[in-house]
């Protein structure tokens, strides 16, 4: 009957007998979901797909082709950049690693879920796997949606260091060194991580330096802050030009 209404541009119905089914308990394996969802997302109700994608989740039901199709409706839709989105597709087709779990991110991201982006997001800082660069991308621009904190920082931070982004590690390092956030030996620690995940050991030695100082509520020497300042800032002058 769903589908008979949504073919006859019947929505209202067609969104009625959703309801139906999910109040009398019928999703119970992932294609009902996926009807649902397609539904939902046919009429604009994006908010109504991130709940039943988080729903399937928790249930431990693995997304299928059919899921990931209305995914890719909900990031178009939802106002995910055009460029991002075909991406983010081609990635899903060609089984990039962890491809999936970024798609799911960025829905949580795009409609406003940010708990659910971080849980899911989580994944990419535990695994060991190689990434593509790409997925990195996608990631850090789901993070953007979010209101920043520590946590953030940090997850986002590793994520640079993974990708061998040095530029991402260097302004959130910048924003912590020049007290535009608390000090955190955490935030200190991912940072030091990410320069050494990016090959980087030699600020990663530097930041170790300067964090002693800070968080010892010490002055770095004036001799020596220079001397840091002068090799971190030579070092990302070579990077650039």
């Amino acid at each position: 009957m769903m589908y008979v209404y949504k073919s006859m541009d019947m929505l209202d119905e067609a969104i009625e007998v959703a309801k139906e089914m999910k109040q009398s308990g019928l999703l119970r394996d992932c294609a009902s979901f996926n009807k649902i969802m397609a539904c939902y997302a046919t009429n604009g109700q994006l908010g109504e797909c991130g709940e039943l994608l988080h729903e399937m989740i928790t249930r431990k039901m693995l997304p299928a082709e059919g899921t990931f199709k209305v995914l890719f409706t909900v990031l178009k839709k939802g106002g995910f950049p055009s460029e991002v989105v075909k991406q983010l597709n081609l990635a899903y087709q060609e089984g990039k690693p962890f491809s999936r779990q970024a798609v799911i991110t960025s829905v949580f991201s795009v409609l406003g879920m940010h708990v659910f982006s971080l849980e899911t997001s989580k994944l990419f800082d535990r695994a060991e796997a190689s990434f593509d660069l790409l997925i990195y991308n996608i990631l850090t621009y789901a993070y953007g949606g979010l209101e920043p904190d520590i946590v953030t920082y940090i997850n986002l931070v590793n994520c640079y260091g993974k990708a061998g982004i040095v530029e991402g590690v260097k302004r959130i390092y910048s924003q912590l060194k020049y007290s535009e956030m608390e000090p955190s030996e955490s935030l200190f620690k991912a940072v030091i991580d990410a320069y050494k995940n990016a090959n980087k050991r030699d600020l990663a030695e530097l930041v170790n330096q300067e964090m002693r100082y800070a968080l010892n509520g010490q002055e770095c020497p004036e001799s020596e802050f220079e001397e840091v300042e002068d090799d971190i800032s030579l070092y990302h002058t070579a990077i650039t030009v």
